[in-house]
């Protein structure tokens, strides 16, 4: 049974995809659908099992005709984006970009080097981060730098490609790892992006939730550190815990306080971040969404979204 959906799905596809390729700028209009499943499970009643569904879905990711699903998957990583990866790496811990350019991590003379370097610095000492992010703008303009000192590596591995493009190609590879993290709307590339789990943090701190002691210790920290008063950071925790709205105001307190007792680090200060930056990241990245302005006293207000401080609103 599962054989011949397989290959009643598959023939469709295949249909689907002649006409593709026959339409007009059918590339750039219409995704190409191949798939052999609209949706695949075990089924120990009919006779197949987890076996066989895996196989087909890796057939699927594998196959060639009639076209790839997934034209990258198991495709060779060029060289030039390993290239891309030592510059990064290279302007996060503070070292030359051009030479990690030359001289990109994922070689062997280079995994060489890193062995010898752990055995006399340590690995705490090689993994030091110096910058959390950069602008894009910087980025592109060490990429262009690295090519022009190295014209010919250059011309021989770009093969044809932009710079722009392939820097592009590059980033994307390498945030579909994991390594950076793009904010294409803010122009900043995140060369370690666990730093804005620290954004995140005090918003979703439970213990917000867990009773009036917390508040009133947060509140009372955040006075003490000549934030703003005691009873203003009361309000409108209270506010943000029961409405889930948070002010830039309050925002900009949780993230400018360094309390050892209940956790707090002053995040714009050690990542090097205005508020106003951090209140568009958090757009760009959904974690808070833009509410309509209110007149308040202390210039505060919001909207909702969520309990608990799960999610917030915030007029930035």
């Amino acid at each position: 049974a599962l054989e011949e959906a397989a290959e009643a799905w598959l023939a469709k596809r295949a249909q689907a995809a002649a006409a593709v390729e026959t339409a007009e700028d059918a590339a750039a209009d219409q995704p190409p659908l191949i798939a052999r499943f609209l949706m695949a499970s075990a089924d120990a009643t009919n006779g197949f099992g987890i076996d066989e569904v895996s196989a087909a879905l890796n057939a699927v990711a594998r196959g060639q005709e009639p076209r790839r699903l997934f034209p990258r998957f198991e495709a060779p990583v060029p060289m030039v984006w390993e290239r891309a990866r030592g510059m990064l790496e290279a302007v996060k811990s503070g070292r030359d970009a051009a030479a990690a350019f030359l001289e990109p991590p994922h070689t062997a003379d280079a995994e060489e080097e890193e062995k010898a370097e752990a055995a006399s610095v340590g690995a705490a000492a090689r993994a030091e981060i110096k910058r959390h992010h950069a602008p894009r703008a910087e980025v592109v303009a060490l990429w262009n730098a690295a090519l022009a000192q190295y014209p010919a590596l250059a011309q021989d591995e770009l093969a044809g490609t932009t710079a722009e493009q392939t820097l592009d190609d590059a980033l994307n590879y390498l945030e579909g790892e994991g390594a950076v993290l793009q904010s294409h709307m803010s122009a900043i590339v995140h060369l370690n992006p666990s730093w804005l789990a620290e954004t995140v943090r005090p918003l979703a701190d439970h213990r917000l939730r867990e009773g009036e002691d917390f508040i009133d210790d947060l509140a009372g920290a955040m006075e003490a550190q000549g934030l703003c008063e005691e009873f203003t950071a009361v309000a409108q925790l209270e506010l943000f815990v029961k409405n889930a709205q948070c002010s830039k105001s309050l925002l900009g307190w949780l993230l400018s306080l360094e309390h050892e007792p209940t956790g707090h680090v002053n995040v714009l200060a050690r990542y090097d971040m205005p508020l106003d930056t951090v209140c568009e990241l958090m757009l760009e990245h959904r974690v808070m969404f833009k509410a309509p302005a209110r007149n308040t006293a202390d210039g505060g207000g919001g909207g909702g979204g969520g309990r608990g401080g799960s999610a917030a609103g915030a007029t930035v």
